[in-house]
């Protein structure tokens, strides 16, 4: 366990606990107290991001557990001012399996006097958040999932393909079964593949990425309310999450990127749209498509589908290498909550 720490401790220095802007900062503004304030701020803050990196890292995922002494750190800011930070959990055990962390940084700046030993304590800050894993797990292995396969028509010039490894399209049995018009297409393992119990289908958030849409909406790396306009291209493996009634995209405004898009609302692809997508479309409403678009991963809807070509086809195929590389990318700890302040605990040390 030292030789691990020690390793670890050489980690930080490279990569440098608070950024040399930060230590930068640190050493040009005035002798004060509420620059200190300040220091042990950034410092608490850069204890969490430590933390957070050093969680990715390990090659168990997800983590069970953390060292017994937590996470620590010293770093000297100017001549004789030391800081230092201490990231420990705020609970005796990994809550689901090491898939959500509450994590709590207590950093501390002191002035050393001439023999090395700590003196007067010049600030003092604690800072937590909690960290999750996002899940990727869809209702079954299809290019489309729908709570209700009638609710589903593909028209002329729109196709569902499965590939070798899925079905085109996977919905509860009791839902009935997509209606497929002359020109459409279903093709897979099986053009539509069918549950029996309704139960053993979950579409909830909570079922496929494994945390409440309100975590889901803290954890993305994009979040759009009706008032916003999604991003011209969404990043590879980038999260996004938009919460409006409708979201309706144009030629002007196509879907493109790739990633996990996720639509608290109804999605309407416009026709000449020539939208571009590949990852996971979580639609918490209606999905209408018109072509040209193609869409490559999977897509999960839970309420109506409507795909119809117009000046071009419309596509949306399973692809398992897609799907690899977003759990891969995406199921990550990331940051489910800002970072609080909160009230020092008296007597508490960073080990300096």
């Amino acid at each position: 366990m030292l030789l691990l720490w020690g390793v670890f401790g050489l980690f930080l220095i490279g990569v440098g606990v608070v950024g040399a802007e930060a230590v930068k900062a640190m050493r040009t503004p005035p002798d004060s107290a509420a620059h200190w304030r300040d220091s042990a701020d950034e410092l608490a803050r850069g204890g969490l991001h430590t933390a957070l990196r050093w969680l990715r890292l390990q090659s168990a995922q997800p983590v069970a557990a953390l060292p017994p002494a937590g996470l620590t750190q010293q770093v000297q800011i100017c001549d004789d001012v030391w800081g230092g930070f201490a990231v420990q959990p705020q609970h005796a055990k990994a809550e689901h399996g090491g898939a959500h962390w509450r994590l709590r940084s207590h950093a501390q700046v002191v002035r050393r006097d001439a023999a090395g030993h700590p003196g007067e304590q010049l600030g003092d800050a604690v800072v937590e958040f909690e960290v999750r894993q996002l899940s990727l797990r869809l209702p079954g292995q299809a290019a489309l999932c729908v709570r209700r396969a009638a609710n589903l028509v593909i028209a002329r010039r729109a196709a569902v393909h499965g590939g070798a490894e899925a079905v085109a399209v996977f919905a509860p049995a009791a839902g009935g079964a997509p209606v497929v018009k002359q020109g459409g297409e279903l093709t897979g393992v099986a053009p539509f593949g069918a549950v029996q119990d309704a139960s053993a289908y979950d579409d909830s958030v909570e079922a496929v990425f494994g945390v409440s849409p309100t975590v889901l909406f803290a954890m993305a790396d994009e979040r759009i309310d009706r008032s916003g306009r999604l991003p011209a291209t969404l990043p590879p493996g980038s999260l996004t999450v938009v919460r409006c009634r409708e979201l309706r995209l144009d030629k002007r405004h196509p879907l493109r990127g790739e990633g996990v898009l996720f639509i608290a609302g109804s999605l309407h692809l416009e026709a000449g749209n020539a939208s571009r997508f590949r990852g996971l479309l979580y639609v918490d409403g209606d999905l209408t498509v018109h072509g040209p678009a193609e869409i490559r991963g999977a897509v999960l809807v839970t309420g109506s589908v409507l795909l119809q070509g117009h000046a071009g086809s419309v596509v949306v195929a399973h692809d398992p290498d897609i799907l690899r590389n977003l759990r891969d990318t995406l199921c990550i700890y990331r940051p489910s909550s800002p970072i609080r302040r909160v009230a020092a605990a008296p007597g508490g040390s960073t080990g300096q």
